[in-house]
């Protein structure tokens, strides 16, 4: 098997197999419209994040020509945090433990980032999806993550919390963990268009007062 790693330095060389990957394990895998991006989203996204602000990467897993999973990432330079934008394993693949050496794929990689952050379906929540939400969660629990206990709204679909927020630490020399989650949940919402904070405001009074932080919103938000 070989692992295709496709950036913005190489992503033109790689049209067709991303444009497959995206429509036969995306598109089969996730729900659709909003909660995947479109491909000329991705397209778009190779072209304008990179290299000076955020760095959006795809890796694609192959048995020789046959697609057999990946991972799509985004790495956010000022909070130096990467979020798990997908994670996917073709059906007939499954069983042999490949998710899980994709993720330990993206925590060996070359990216300077200090934690890996993932968005979940809230099983608690009435949410339709392909996949059931607490099969998604227990697999990153038992890898290690933490799941934040905060109503965390997903940028695209800002007015709900049907989603979950875990992260796992890649560098163990830091420890100030949710104070560099904060930063990063700012990095995000600013990097996805969202035009009003207030559901981002909301998030972060939640972790400072819930987990009891130091974290100075007024250093970093401004209304």
């Amino acid at each position: 098997m070989k692992l295709v790693n496709i950036n913005y330095d190489n992503y033109l060389d790689n049209l067709s197999m991303l444009q497959n990957f995206w429509s036969d394990l995306i598109v089969t895998n996730f729900e659709t419209d909003i909660y995947i991006d479109s491909f000329e989203k991705w397209i778009y996204k190779f072209q304008t994040l990179q290299p000076s602000s955020v760095i959006f990467s795809v890796s694609i897993l192959q048995d020789d020509d046959v697609l057999v999973g990946g991972y799509v990432i985004e790495y956010y330079p000022q909070s130096k945090c990467c979020i798990l934008g997908y994670l996917v394993v073709s059906e007939k693949y499954r069983g042999r433990n490949i998710a899980k050496l994709l993720i330990n794929d993206i925590l060996s990689n070359n990216f300077n980032y200090n934690y890996l952050i993932i968005e979940c379906k809230n099983p608690k929540i009435n949410s339709k999806d392909i996949m059931d939400p607490n099969i998604r969660i227990n697999f990153y629990k038992k890898l290690g993550f933490n799941f934040l206990d905060i109503d965390y709204y997903y940028p695209s679909k800002i007015t709900t919390n049907e989603y979950l927020l875990g992260y796992i630490k890649k560098n163990n020399n830091v420890n100030d963990e949710l104070n560099l989650i904060c930063l990063w949940l700012i990095e995000y919402y600013s990097n996805n268009d969202i035009v009003n904070n207030y559901y981002l405001l909301l998030m972060l009074n939640e972790i400072n007062n819930k987990y009891k932080l130091n974290f100075n919103l007024t250093e970093y938000y401004n209304e």
